[in-house]
């Protein structure tokens, strides 16, 4: 028979339109997760050969596969320097034992959004690993076993995706509600401006526009295009804009302080 013989290679281009996609999926009254993402630093401490590590970097081969899964699921991640400043608040003991304080401090630094712990492990010829996920106020637990450190995290890591998918991503419907967002600790331009792009670049929000203007305080009015408790709990999971104790949220006003 006939031998065909290529120089190149056959290429396959694909693209997509994302606008398309979100309104079929809008259409089909299926949930849309949008691209602003919360971002999470993950604190993971390796076992491996009598000693223990932290992933701190791309050399590592567990920060390769963390990034590389992280990726694949669009989720924007942090990775602990473990400098000095790191070191002088949490251990690689604190981070396989999952202790949340010194690790909830020595993340401060990088502004996460919600805050991943964990151990990876090995026992013969299996993987274990074993994390904690800290996301708005709840800490939730997830495991895997797998024949490679890189299954095990790649599984970690769509199970952390699917449970902030599980509450990020929303039905969009053909109404378009308005929610009061009350907001103080603002005392200058660049305050203000970063609160708006952030009630903007939720995903959900249509609109955004000033409703008054009081000392350090503005309260806003979102419109949405999904129910107003979608809207409080994208912003809860958020690290910018903190929940105010004592609101109530009342008659559709919710009070936040933002952080910047």
């Amino acid at each position: 028979a006939e031998q065909m013989v290529y120089e190149k290679p056959l290429l396959l281009v694909a693209t997509f339109d994302s606008q398309a996609v979100t309104k079929i999926l809008q259409d089909a009254s299926q949930p849309v997760w949008s691209e602003n993402r919360p971002s999470g630093a993950f604190w993971i401490a390796i076992e491996e050969n009598g000693s223990r590590r932290v992933a701190t970097d791309a050399n590592d081969e567990v920060a390769i596969s963390l990034n590389r899964a992280a990726s694949r699921r669009g989720l924007p991640i942090i990775l602990p320097l473990m400098d000095l400043e790191d070191k002088s608040q949490v251990t690689v003991g604190d981070i396989w034992g999952r202790f949340t304080g010194p690790i909830k401090r020595a993340s401060e630094r990088y502004n996460a959004d919600y805050v991943v712990t964990g151990q990876l492990s090995q026992s013969g010829e299996q993987w274990f690993g074993r994390w904690s996920m800290e996301l708005g106020g709840s800490v939730e637990n997830i495991s895997s076993t797998a024949a490679s450190k890189q299954q095990v995290v790649a599984d970690l890591v769509d199970q952390v995706a699917d449970k902030l998918a599980s509450r990020l991503a929303v039905v969009f419907s053909g109404e378009v509600l308005a929610v009061e967002i009350y907001v103080d600790n603002i005392y200058d331009l660049e305050a203000y401006a970063g609160v708006r792009n952030y009630l903007a670049n939720l995903g959900m929000t249509e609109s955004v526009k000033v409703l008054q203007v009081k000392e350090d305080a503005v309260l806003f009015e979102v419109k949405v295009l999904t129910s107003p408790q979608n809207l409080i709990d994208a912003i809860n999971i958020g690290n910018n804009l903190r929940r105010i104790p004592t609101d109530q949220g009342l008659n559709g006003r919710y009070s936040f302080s933002w952080r910047g």
